[in-house]
């Protein structure tokens, strides 16, 4: 804590001082304007001032952040009222009907039947460590996401996070993974999230145990996972958690494991005939008259199909499907009951669902984009579905089988055109720097194409570095890198030899301005992806969180060059040409390469030639809204593995439904 109070007195002198010189220079260089306007010396430097006015934007930044007086009492307040709101919306998503279905739980040493509220006593209360097992599309996402909800509304001194673990990465350990998890999906800066950590306040929800290995292979990585939380403690106790995990990855690891006496063990059981019928009923009709209803499971069964009732997921599908019809004639005929029911399997639901929202769209433009979208879509999962099958890694680290996280994306569109797309955006938008530099710097003297040569090679060594490497971090809101000295000392070195070669080539005033320029880029844009940019307080990240931090801070690293710029294109051109010249420049340089992950996703975009979306992110929204993807956390996934597997089947631009076979009932 005192490294963290001596942080925030060094940034708020280092501000004050700035801000005050910003202020000086800005006067000083209005009144000579406005004085004498023939003064070319002076006018020139028209440029200088309006960068300091917008770097006096970026030190108010620092302020904003300076003020703020965070606790862990007031951030676990925070990230409750966040993860209410997060939580909430997430059930919405899942839920694509207004009705709930009603699950049923057995504990399995004793085959005790329990509701929701028997889950979370038992989670709240001895052991505290509470598993759910079950079939895919039983309903273990959705319990989990039910579980945080209840606890939110129930016992205000804890905080519930349902962590996916489709992004575990293999050897984290629960806290370190944790840690990580807070500050990147909830913006919580390390610190404030070690602190929570300590006082217990978290409660972690992991979902998806069976996503840290593929269908067919061993379950060493789960058996893993489990053995550390099982052996996991904090402060001295034993942590409580809650875990889902598939059923036959459950039973493929160890008995000594899974019958361990910290862990209940509950699994999920199927929805019964009453349940299911009070489900259609109340979700078709909104009432709880069950004529078509009868109809279709008499025909269901007649057909021996009745197992499609059975699952909380399937039972989703179907009420959606007859929803839309009703939605669209006012009626539902037996024929159409029928017709659902020679659908025969959930394959073709699915198929015979996202056909049907074809016809939703009247104009030819959104029937054109839905097409494209759906094309695009299958390029998705064909993707996601290569990576689970083949396990395929890019430089030692696995591609995700479930998870479009946008800003890691990029292996999509290949493993190495990215990477070099993104170093010829870098190259093409530094020629023209380069080329003033060279122009202004080559005719002063031997110290400034020292100066020169040396910051062309050490420039060109940077961006082959970071353009070419294989994964970059994400833009970490993270003052704390100020108490690092192996980061604070490289930056103020790095800013204090640009200030005193700026000194020594042009002058005092260049180089003060030249000295705060390089201070505050070289903090924002750290190998291309770290930031210092604000501590904020926390929020939901979201799909597209990331992204537009990268975004923000990728303008904020243009707007603090642009002062430099601006003087140095001023003296070259004059100063209307100089200023606008530097607009344009930085509004470019902002808008596509300052940022390693904002880049890195461009370049996502133009490799892909157009195998991919122009707007990824815009597109992947709309498909969410259509029903198909779900959020978890920071990312999108396809609402079901059935949907997953049904989009990589389609091919072409107008895809259509596969040939499916009538599937046979599955074990139960």
């Amino acid at each position: 804590m005192n490294l963290r109070r001596t942080a925030r007195w060094t940034a708020a002198l280092i501000a004050i001082l700035v801000g005050i010189l910003l202020v000086l220079v800005t006067v000083r260089f209005f009144l000579a304007y406005f004085s004498d306007k023939s003064k070319v010396d002076e006018a020139t430097y028209l440029g200088t001032v309006v960068g300091c006015i917008g770097l006096l934007v970026v030190v108010f930044q620092v302020f904003v952040w300076l003020r703020r007086r965070d606790s862990p009492e007031s951030t676990a307040a925070q990230l409750r009222a966040k993860t209410g709101t997060e939580l909430g919306r997430r059930l919405d998503d899942m839920r694509r009907t207004a009705e709930d279905i009603a699950l049923t739980y057995r504990l399995s040493s004793t085959g005790r039947r329990a509701n929701l509220e028997g889950l979370i006593d038992a989670l709240i209360k001895q052991p505290g460590r509470v598993v759910l097992t079950g079939q895919p599309g039983v309903g273990k996402s959705y319990t989990a996401l039910q579980v945080a909800a209840s606890l939110i509304r129930q016992d205000p001194s804890i905080v519930p996070l349902v962590i996916p673990l489709s992004r575990w990465t293999e050897g984290d350990e629960p806290t370190d993974r944790l840690v990580r998890f807070l500050e990147a999906e909830f913006n919580v800066a390390l610190p404030s999230a070690n602190e929570l950590i300590q006082t217990g306040k978290l409660l972690p929800i992991f979902d998806g145990l069976d996503e840290l290995c593929g269908e067919e292979t061993a379950a060493d990585p789960a058996a893993e996972l489990l053995a550390k939380l099982i052996n996991w403690r904090s402060a001295g106790s034993r942590v409580a958690f809650f875990l889902t995990c598939r059923r036959d990855t459950w039973d493929r690891i160890s008995d000594e494991l899974t019958g361990n006496h910290s862990l209940a063990v509950f699994s999920i059981m199927a929805v019964n005939r009453d349940e299911a019928r009070q489900y259609l009923a109340r979700s078709v009709n909104g009432t709880d008259q069950i004529g078509p209803v009868d109809e279709l499971m008499q025909s269901l069964q007649r057909k021996g199909h009745a197992y499609l009732l059975t699952s909380p997921w399937q039972l989703s599908l179907m009420a959606e499907i007859i929803g839309d019809q009703l939605n669209q004639s006012g009626q539902i005929a037996a024929v159409d009951l029928e017709r659902i029911t020679d659908l025969a399997s959930v394959d073709n639901l699915i198929a015979y669902h996202v056909e049907s929202s074809d016809t939703k769209k009247r104009w030819v433009f959104t029937r054109v984009r839905q097409a494209l979208d759906y094309w695009w879509l299958s390029n998705y999962a064909k993707y996601l579905e290569t990576n689970r099958v083949q396990s395929r890694a890019v430089a030692g680290r696995v591609l995700p089988g479930r998870d479009l996280v946008l800003h890691r994306l990029w292996p999509v569109a290949g493993n190495r055109s990215p990477r070099i797309v993104d170093l010829l955006m870098c190259v093409i938008l530094s020629l023209p720097g380069l080329y003033w530099a060279d122009s202004y710097l080559w005719n002063r003297g031997l110290l400034a194409r020292i100066a020169l040569i040396v910051f062309g090679v050490l420039w060109a060594s940077l961006l082959v570095r970071t353009s070419t490497k294989p994964w970059v971090r994400s833009a970490v809101p993270n003052w704390s890198r100020l108490t690092d000295p192996a980061f604070f000392l490289r930056q103020l070195g790095a800013a204090v030899l640009i200030g005193m070669a700026a000194w020594l080539i042009v002058g005092p005033i260049a180089a003060a301005v030249c000295f705060v320029t390089a201070w505050l880029v070289i903090g924002l844009t750290v190998g291309f992806g770290q930031t210092l940019a604000s501590d904020v307080q926390p929020k939901v990240v979201g799909p597209l969180g990331v992204l537009r931090r990268e975004r923000q801070v990728s303008r904020f690293s243009a707007a603090a060059m642009f002062p430099v710029l601006a003087a140095g294109f001023s003296i070259t051109w004059g100063a209307r040409f100089g200023i606008g010249a530097a607009v344009v420049y930085c509004l470019m340089v902002g808008e596509t390469v300052a940022c390693a992950l904002w880049r890195r996703y461009l370049a996502m975009i133009i490799a892909s030639a157009f195998r991919l979306p122009l707007a990824p992110a815009h597109c992947l929204k709309r498909m969410h809204a259509l029903g198909h993807l779900r959020i978890a956390g920071m990312s999108y996934q396809f609402r079901h593995d059935d949907i997953l597997r049904y989009f990589a089947q389609r091919s072409g631009l107008r895809g259509g439904r596969s040939g499916f076979d009538v599937a046979a009932p599955p074990d139960t």
